[in-house]
Parts: structure tokens; C-alpha cells; sequence
């Protein structure tokens, strides 16, 4: 039964989060405006002629995602929220062990001077309760008033509180036992036990919670619409401006350009300050000397570096890649099975095939992290992506891969060149047979 009711209460409460915080937000957002839902998963013809959500979610989401670094973001930004919440609810002490002297206790303003100006009293110099009466009968205009208890609470939430025994446990400032219990130093849950924790609990605690809880949810739904219902509709205004109104279009690409659009701007305004600083310091070293052209140059060099890198694992790689699949394997395999003897090569699709494939390749190479290779290919990179080490590149890479598929693609055109040549100047004497068939044929 314990079992069972450990159960039905995590259902009850998962429940609630499902039902309450994540379906209050979507009903919310269906009632307020029939524009935003439902979203639309699927498209009624392509809009391209080659799969460009493959390159762009394999690639291009990796490389924003590695430079934006959202998760960072959202956990500051949640983190700050979080203090603020407990800051002003008082409960910074319970959420987070910091003891303020500020929480512990209330200002009491005499007098509409010191309520509307919002004075506070000497927080050094705190009154107490039961001395409250006197002091608020005195000629004082704002004193700062203790309130609230202290207990000893459980340090994390693996600790393990026995059956019938109290969670909060009432001690006193100084972490003495107030229930006249018997508190041994050495217990588990005594003053010494790293289980257990004095911290301030203040007025209303249970309502603070609740408020905690609350207003957390609040700020979660609030910026979870913010960072997909906005990046949507902006994705969506400027994908009509660049689509036919005829195709029905994929909000995973709406909600990808919009979110692109949103974090290109705020990453700039981050960038903002960085950039004009070295502009600026860029301007005052070239006063006093020629530093400002050999950092133009070093920027150059490290453009074509990225340029080089880009082009080589991009363009050239995948193509040969590709080339070669598409003449040792699928032609074959087109010219026995298919009637049709004249082949097509869709060149854009097979570039893209190739570019999955290089990446594959490349995760491939390390799965061992030990291996030569995977060595290699770290150090490519080993300075950041803007900073490609082009030799190791070149070395290791771009020219043994790229050779090696050139010669298994023009050795054999040369050769048959060559034999076809040949044949044509010095013909074979051949069977009657193959004679009498052409001329059958014909």
C-alpha cells in the first residue's frame, strides 16, 4: 500500500504538470488567437529540389547551437529567476543555505512619510518580537522587525526522513533543539550531520512556496512562448514573402528561419560591445603604428583558411564521394536491373548524399578517440573552427581522400579512352557470331 501510494501521488503530480502548466498554455494560446495552431508538420510538395532540412539540421543547427550556446543561456537565465523569486519571497536561505540578514524580518513604517519614500529600518539593529509592542508605541518612524523560525532541514533531497519523525525540525538561532528532544552531537540528524542544515524559514511558508512554484511556472511559459510562438510567426511572414501561396509549408522551417533571425540579432547585440572595442583599440594601435594592416592581413589569411576548409569538406569531398557511389554502384546495379539503358545523375542530390556521408564518416573515425585518425581530425580543429589547421587538414584529408577518388574516377575514363582508341585504329578479329548478331540487330 505504501508502494501504491508513492505511485498514485507521482501520477497526481505529473499529471497536474501535464495537464495544468503544459495544457494550461496550450489552451491558453488556442483561445487567444486561432492564427498560431495548429502547427503544420507536413508539406504538400517540396519546396526545393534537393533535401535542404537534411543539410541544415545536421550542420548548420550544430554550428548555431555550439556558437549561441542557448542551453548556457536558458540556465542563467532560469538561475537568476530562480534567486530573484527566492530573494523576494524570503526564501533564500531554504532554497539556497545563503543566510540574509534583510529576510529575517520586515521594515515597520510609522507614518505616510515613511511608507511612501519605502525607509528601511537598521537591519544591525533588529527588534524583536515580543519587545514589537513597545517599539511601534515609541517616536520611531521605521524599524526593522524579526520575524520567522529557524529549523534543521533535510541538506538534499536523498535524505531519507523516518517513518513518524518530523522533516523540519524547530532549533534556535544558535542551533539549539526547541522540541526537548534528546539531540545528540554525533545523530543523524543532530547539529553536526551533514544531512541536515539550519536554515530560515519565514512567515506564510507554505503560501511562499506555493507563490515560488508559481511564479516559476509563470516565467517558464512566458519565455517558452517567447522562444517558439515568436520565431514562428516571424518565420512564417517571411517565408510567405519567399513561397508561393499555393505550397503549404513546414512549420519546422518557419520556426528554424525565425529563430535563426531572432538569434542572428541577439548574438550581434552580445558581439556589439566586443566589436567596437576592438575597433577601437584597432583605430589607436594604427595611430601609433602599422599593427591595424598585419591584423587586416591575419584576418584575410584566416578567412581563406575557413574558405579553403569549408570548400574542400563542403563541395569537393561529398562531390568525389558521391561520384564514386553513383559510377561503382548504383550504375551498375542500374544498367543490370533496368530496362531503361540512358541514366540520370542528379547532381545536387548526390551532393547532398555525399555531404551525409563525409559526416558520417567523420563520426565514424572517432568512435576509437585513441585512433591516429581521430587524433587527426580533432586537430584540425584544435584551435576552434575559425582557426582550421590547413596542413594537417591537407595532409591527413583533403589529399589522400581526394587523390585517391580522382584516380578511382579518371583512371578508368583514361583507360577506356585509351582502349576505345585503340580498338577503333587496330580492331580484333571477333567471331562470326558477334557479326551475325549485329546485323541482326540492325
Amino acid at each position: 500500500m505504501m508502494q501504491l501510494r508513492k505511485i498514485g501521488f507521482s501520477a497526481l503530480i505529473y499529471g497536474v504538470l501535464v495537464i495544468v502548466c503544459l495544457g494550461g498554455v496550450v489552451w491558453s494560446l488556442h483561445l487567444a488567437t486561432e492564427s498560431v495552431l495548429p502547427i503544420h508538420w507536413s508539406s504538400n510538395e517540396p519546396v526545393l529540389e534537393f533535401p535542404v532540412d537534411l543539410l541544415f539540421y545536421n550542420f548548420f543547427m550544430p554550428i548555431a547551437v555550439q556558437f549561441v550556446k542557448p542551453s548556457d543561456g536558458l540556465q542563467k537565465m532560469y538561475g537568476w529567476w530562480f534567486r530573484r523569486c527566492a530573494r523576494f519571497l524570503r526564501l533564500t536561505s531554504f532554497m539556497f543555505g545563503d543566510r540574509m540578514a534583510d529576510e529575517e524580518g520586515h521594515h515597520v513604517r510609522q507614518g505616510w512619510a515613511a511608507r511612501l519614500l519605502r525607509k528601511k529600518g537598521d537591519i544591525d539593529v533588529p527588534v524583536e518580537a515580543d519587545t514589537a509592542k513597545e517599539t511601534r508605541g515609541a517616536d520611531v518612524e521605521v524599524y526593522f522587525q524579526r520575524d520567522g523560525r529557524y529549523v534543521r532541514a533535510p541538506a538534499s533531497d536523498s535524505v531519507r526522513r523516518p517513518k513518524g519523525r518530523r522533516v523540519f525540525i524547530p532549533v534556535t538561532e544558535d542551533d539549539v533543539r526547541l522540541d526537548e528532544q534528546e539531540d545528540p552531537v554525533d545523530s543523524t540528524n543532530g547539529p553536526n550531520s551533514p544531512d541536515f542544515k539550519l536554515v530560515y524559514l519565514p512567515p506564510w511558508f507554505k503560501t511562499r512556496i506555493g507563490l515560488l512554484v508559481l511564479a516559476i511556472w509563470g516565467f517558464a511559459a512566458f519565455t517558452g512562448i517567447g522562444v517558439t510562438i515568436g520565431p514562428l510567426l516571424l518565420g512564417r511572414t517571411v517565408l510567405k514573402q519567399l513561397v508561393p501561396p499555393n505550397i503549404k509549408l513546414n512549420d519546422i522551417y518557419a520556426f528554424s528561419v525565425g529563430i535563426y533571425i531572432i538569434g542572428a540579432f541577439v548574438y550581434a547585440g552580445a558581439k556589439w560591445k566586443l566589436a567596437r572595442s576592438l575597433v577601437r583599440r584597432g583605430i589607436r594601435t594604427a595611430r601609433e603604428s602599422e599593427s591595424l594592416w598585419r591584423a587586416i592581413g591575419k584576418w584575410l589569411v584566416r578567412v581563406a583558411k575557413i574558405s579553403y576548409v569549408l570548400t574542400a569538406f563542403g563541395i569537393v569531398l561529398p562531390t568525389l564521394l558521391a561520384l564514386m557511389i553513383e559510377f561503382y554502384v548504383i550504375i551498375p546495379i542500374h544498367t543490370y536491373f533496368s530496362n531503361d539503358k540512358q541514366h540520370v545523375i542528379h547532381f545536387i542530390q548526390d551532393w547532398t548524399l555525399g555531404v551525409l556521408y563525409i559526416k558520417m564518416m567523420g563520426r565514424m573515425l572517432l568512435v576509437n578517440r585513441d585512433s591516429a585518425w581521430a587524433r587527426s581530425l580533432r586537430g584540425v580543429v584544435a584551435r576552434g573552427y575559425l582557426d582550421p589547421d590547413v596542413k594537417l587538414a591537407t595532409k591527413h584529408f583533403i589529399a589522400p581522400a581526394g587523390g585517391f577518388m580522382l584516380v578511382a574516377l579518371l583512371l578508368p575514363l583514361a583507360l577506356g579512352s585509351i582502349a576505345a582508341n585503340t580498338f577503333r585504329k587496330f580492331p580484333l578479329p571477333l567471331p562470326y557470331s558477334y557479326y551475325n548478331s549485329i546485323l541482326t540487330s540492325q
